[in-house]
């Protein structure tokens, strides 16, 4: 069915007849941010590189020893040390002017004496004079050993000619010196380096009060010193290393801050 009615007003919109009239559409655009200074630019770049250090350090915290525990990556186990053992002959050691824990201390340091082959040239070393008021000396600031001689050799008295009664355990007299620059406990233990014979000792802390002479006083295992006179420039201090036969041997000396070794040879004396 034709409408020519509705027909004529299409025909005179597209004619133009009646001109269409549209609202204009109004954009707010917004201001552009303000732009920073360029010194501020510099400097937020330079810091760039510090805050990603920063942020990659802690996810290292964060991350990494948990990962590395998982796979055993980076752990370093640290070796247990078992000092070799010192027999006692079950010897109570008396109160001394050291605390006690001082003394464990430095007895539970390993001992560091070195193997040498049955027969192999004793590693001795010739004894020098640390100065003036020390004669011919063994080992190194703060302690010596006064006795072993140029040829540090110990020229040991046999068991049989030993003391006023029979023993296993023949030695000589030696002194212990200790510089000024030091002030406080050694603890010294020896044994035979070529073989399997032990050293004893008599004298120091444990045996400062033993009525008599020390040549007839039981050996002990170790020799404590407590070398702590502030107003006397070298301490000396006469004492006897027990051996009970020739051979090379070597004594550690620990200090508070110290592990020192001297090696020596024993042979019977003329």
């Amino acid at each position: 069915m034709d409408h020519p009615q509705i027909e004529g007003e299409i025909g005179a919109t597209l004619a133009g007849d009646e001109p269409v009239t549209r609202e204009p559409i109004q954009v707010e655009v917004a201001p552009p941010a303000p732009r920073l200074p360029r010194a501020a630019r510099l400097a937020w770049r330079a810091t760039l590189p510090a805050s990603l250090a920063i942020l990659v350090a802690l996810l290292a915290v964060l991350v990494l020893p948990p990962l590395h525990n998982r796979l055993g990556l980076f752990v370093v186990a640290t070796p247990t040390v078992t000092p070799a053992p010192i027999p006692t002959d079950s010897y109570q050691y008396p109160a001394t002017p050291v605390d006690a824990q001082v003394w464990a201390t430095l007895e539970s340091r390993p001992l560091l004496f070195p193997t040498l082959a049955p027969g192999a040239a004793c590693p001795t070393v010739a004894g020098r004079q640390p100065n003036n008021e020390v004669g011919i000396a063994q080992g190194h600031t703060p302690a010596f050993v006064v006795g072993l001689g140029a040829d540090d050799v110990l020229p040991y008295v046999p068991p049989q000619s030993w003391g006023y009664q029979p023993t296993d355990w023949g030695g000589n007299k030696v002194v212990w010196t200790t510089g000024p620059n030091y002030v406080g406990p050694l603890l010294v233990r020896g044994a035979q380096i070529d073989g399997s014979h032990q050293v004893r000792f008599n004298g120091g802390l444990d045996q400062q009060a033993y009525p008599g002479d020390l040549a007839s006083a039981p050996p002990i295992p170790a020799l404590r010193l407590y070398p702590n006179d502030p107003n006397t420039m070298w301490i000396n201090e006469v004492v006897n290393i027990r051996v009970r036969a020739s051979g090379c041997y070597a004594l550690q000396i620990d200090g508070l801050n110290f592990t020192e070794l001297i090696v020596f040879a024993a042979r019977p004396g003329q």
